[in-house]
């Protein structure tokens, strides 16, 4: 190319030419075959320099950073949300997209801590689980307690009716309760026999996804997507794939104690039943002492009445007069 300077007489006189970027020097006469200079930023199309202008404008992201010793806070994703909700000069659309994902986060960390606890749980059954079977399994083994009769109720033929009734609602309210609780048990026993089948199943669902969920945080974000946007959908999927691994542990845990839990549970369903049992004997007692007590008194209300009845009858002249020529 041409050397530009005071040494070749062409350039000896210059003058300012503007383009869209800048200032160049431009020579006022030619004698050389020279490329009229471009402006150096001419490549740049405008929609990137608007992308670059939106990730510029968001550098300050509201969204919180995964730490590598942990996860974020449900406070740090509800500041979030609240700094979402304020930001000025955000579009609708994109704040909606923001809020979308940062709900889904926030849902995601709850999924996550409900695994945890129940994860510990279960873990915490394989050593309390087996005692508490084994106590209950001793308590059945022993000789069955004696059948209610009316003297360990308490009860007899001076016990007055309301104290009889007020005894057989309280019984009737606690046979109704140890058959609801009867029946939990029957049903809790039934699907404890059928969960290590599904949750085998589920395990193998949730590794199925994960490879997708991390390929998604990895991946550079597309074109045209504010920073903002790509912060809260990096958390969405960070805290996801959390709330996965921790419902791993959970179901391989749930595995695990089902033999423990199941056979405690058979020893409550036992337990509720001899329960059960002696409750209707105690009813069946206090309903016949009740239906004796309501037959006395209807007899003695009868009576009652019928002396009444005699009564008035003696105070009338016309009978008075027929009992006087009787006797005569």
């Amino acid at each position: 190319r041409t050397k530009l300077g005071p040494a070749n007489p062409d350039w000896s006189i210059m003058r300012p030419d503007r383009c869209i970027h800048g200032i160049h020097a431009v020579p006022t006469r030619l004698t050389a075959r020279i490329s009229r200079p471009r402006c150096r930023f001419s490549h740049l199309s405008l929609a990137a320099l608007l992308v670059l202008a939106g990730h510029v404008a968001w550098a300050a992201s509201p969204i919180p950073a995964i730490p590598t010793d942990g996860t974020v806070s449900a406070e740090q994703i509800q500041s979030a949300i609240a700094a979402v909700e304020a930001r000025e000069g955000l579009d609708d659309e994109t704040r909606a997209t923001v809020m979308d994902l940062l709900r889904n986060a926030q849902a995601q960390l709850q999924n996550m801590k409900s695994s945890q606890a129940a994860a510990a749980a279960f873990t915490n059954s394989l050593q309390t689980a087996p005692v508490e079977t084994e106590k209950l399994r001793q308590q059945l083994n022993e000789e069955a307690p004696p059948a209610p009769t009316t003297d360990s109720l308490g009860i007899d033929e001076t016990t007055p009716l309301t104290d009889l009734e007020q005894a057989l609602a309280t019984k009737l309210a606690e046979v109704a309760a140890t058959e609801a609780r009867l029946a939990e048990l029957e049903s809790q026993e039934s699907t404890q026999a059928e969960r290590p089948a599904k949750a085998r199943e589920r395990i193998n669902e949730l590794r199925s996804g994960m490879d997708a969920i991390s390929a998604s945080i990895e991946s550079a974000p597309p074109p045209g997507e504010l920073a903002i946007v790509t912060d809260a959908r990096k958390l969405a999927a960070e805290v996801k794939l959390d709330a996965r691994n921790a419902e791993l542990n959970r179901l391989d845990q749930e595995i695990v104690s089902n033999n423990v839990r199941l056979e405690l549970t058979r020893a409550q369903r036992d337990m509720a039943a001899r329960t059960l049992a002696s409750l209707r004997r105690e009813v069946e007692l206090l309903q016949a002492g009740v239906n004796a007590k309501r037959q006395i008194s209807a007899t003695q209300a009868l009576q009652e009445t019928a002396l009444a009845e005699l009564a008035a009858a003696d105070k009338q002249p016309v009978v008075r007069q027929l009992a006087e020529g009787n006797a005569e």
